[in-house]
C-alpha cells in the first residue's frame, strides 16, 4: 500500500441510495481515499476524512473541453474531471484511481492517461444497461483498450461487459456485499394482513407502479395490506396520483428517502419485500440491488421480478420468488401464497440469510477488492 490516498471518483458524492460505494471505501482500511466528485451531498449521512469538490473550469477551458469531446467522440468526458489541477496533482502521486459507475470510465481514463495512474472502473447497472440499449460501447473503447480492471456486481453483468467489448481477463466479478446481523430483529406476530415494503428511488425502473397495482388487487383477498415505500425520485407525483385516484391513500406510507439505520429499521418490521424491478423505457434497468441482499440477511423474504441479476440474488423458490416483469397480478398471487404459507415465509427467510452469507457478504467482497487494489496498485 502506497503512503498517498486512493483516487475515488464520483460524479455525485453520496445519493442515499448509494450505500453501498460508501461501504467499500469505508471498509478499504488498507487503503486511504480522496473522493473527488463534482457535487457533494448527504455528507452527514456518509461522512469522509477526506475529499475534494473538482473545480469548474472557466468558460475557455470549457470550450477547449467542448472541442476535445468533439475530437474524441465521447460525449461522457467532462471538463472539471479532466482539467482539475488539485485532482491531477493528487493522481500523479496515487497508487491508483477508482472510478465508481461506468459513465465515469472515459473521463476518467484521460485522467490516467495523463497521470500514468492505473484505473480500476466499476460497473453497477444502468451504465451497462444503456450502453446495450443504444448501442454505445464505443465511448468505452478506450477505456476498454487500457483501464488496469474493470468490475462488475453480477456474473451476468461479467458476461455483459465483455459482450461490449472489455477484455474477459480484465473483468473481475466482485458484488456489493452486505453486513450481516448478528442475529436478525425478532419477528412480531403476524397480523391478519400482510405489510409489505418496497425500497428504491422512484424511477421507472424499480416498478412501483405495478406494486400499487398489485396492492389495490390485493384488497379484496388481503383486506387492510399495507404498504410502505422507503425512497424518492421523478416518480413520486405520478405514484401519489396513483394511490389518490385507487383509494389506497388508508394502505400506502410514504417515507420518502430515509438514513440507513432507519431503513433497515423498517425492513425488520415488514412480513414481505417486494422488488417489481422493470427495463425502462429508455433501457435503464438494474444491477444487482442491493437491498435485496439487505432483507434477506435479515429473514425478510422477498417477492421479485425475473430482471436483470436480481436471479443472482433471489433464487426463486429458495430465498423468495420472482415473477414476469410488470405482472402486477404475477406479483399478487405470490404474495397471498407466501402469506398463506407462514412456516414456507419462514424457511424462505432462513435460505435467503444463509445465500446472503455464502454470495454477499461485505468482508469477502471487500477483501477480493482489496486483493484487485494490490493487484493493480503502483507502488
Amino acid at each position: 500500500m502506497a503512503d498517498a490516498p486512493v483516487i475515488q471518483l464520483k460524479t455525485i458524492w453520496l445519493p442515499q441510495s448509494e450505500t453501498f460505494v460508501a461501504a467499500w471505501i469505508r471498509s478499504l482500511t488498507r487503503w486511504p481515499a480522496l473522493v473527488c466528485a463534482e457535487q457533494f451531498a448527504n455528507l452527514d449521512v456518509f461522512p469522509l476524512a477526506a475529499c475534494h469538490q473538482l473545480r469548474r473550469p472557466s468558460l475557455i477551458r470549457r470550450g477547449l473541453a467542448a472541442l476535445a469531446r468533439q475530437r474524441v467522440g465521447d460525449q461522457t468526458i467532462r471538463a472539471p474531471f479532466v482539467a482539475d489541477p488539485t485532482l491531477l496533482a493528487a493522481l500523479r502521486r496515487a497508487p491508483l484511481l477508482h472510478a465508481h459507475h461506468g459513465e465515469a470510465g472515459p473521463a476518467a481514463w484521460h485522467l490516467a492517461q495523463r497521470t500514468g495512474c492505473p484505473l480500476i472502473t466499476s460497473f453497477h447497472g444502468r451504465d451497462v444497461a444503456m450502453a446495450i440499449r443504444h448501442q454505445t460501447a464505443w465511448r468505452y473503447r478506450a477505456l476498454f483498450a487500457g483501464g488496469a480492471a474493470f468490475t462488475a456486481v453480477s456474473q451476468r453483468m461479467v458476461r455483459q461487459l465483455i459482450a461490449l467489448g472489455a477484455p474477459a481477463e480484465r473483468v473481475h466479478y466482485i458484488p456489493t456485499g452486505v453486513v450481516l446481523p448478528a442475529a436478525p430483529a425478532p419477528r412480531a406476530a403476524s397480523a391478519a394482513a400482510p405489510h409489505l415494503i418496497a425500497i428504491g428511488r422512484l424511477t421507472a425502473k424499480k416498478g412501483f407502479a405495478v406494486a400499487l397495482e398489485a396492492l389495490r388487487m390485493l384488497q379484496a383477498p388481503l383486506p387492510g395490506t399495507r404498504l410502505t415505500l422507503i425512497g424518492d425520485g421523478p416518480q413520486r407525483a405520478a405514484l401519489h396520483a396513483q394511490v389518490r385516484r385507487d383509494g389506497l391513500a388508508p394502505y400506502v406510507e410514504f417515507c420518502g428517502a430515509l438514513p440507513h439505520h432507519a431503513t433497515l429499521a423498517a425492513l425488520a418490521r415488514a412480513d414481505l419485500l417486494i422488488a417489481p424491478s422493470q427495463t425502462a423505457s429508455d433501457g435503464d434497468a438494474e444491477g444487482a440491488p442491493v437491498v435485496l441482499m439487505e432483507a434477506l440477511a435479515h429473514e425478510v423474504p422477498v417477492v421479485a421480478t425475473n430482471h436483470a441479476a436480481i436471479p443472482e440474488v433471489v433464487p426463486d423458490g429458495i430465498a423468495g420468488r420472482l415473477v414476469a416483469e410488470g405482472d402486477a397480478a404475477a406479483l399478487a398471487a405470490a404474495v397471498i401464497d407466501l402469506w398463506r404459507q407462514p412456516a414456507l415465509r419462514r424457511a424462505l427467510g432462513r435460505a435467503g440469510r444463509a445465500h446472503v452469507a455464502r454470495q454477499f457478504d461485505l468482508t469477502h467482497a471487500v477483501a477480493q477488492l482489496d486483493a484487485l487494489y494490490r493487484q493493480v496498485a503502483r507502488c
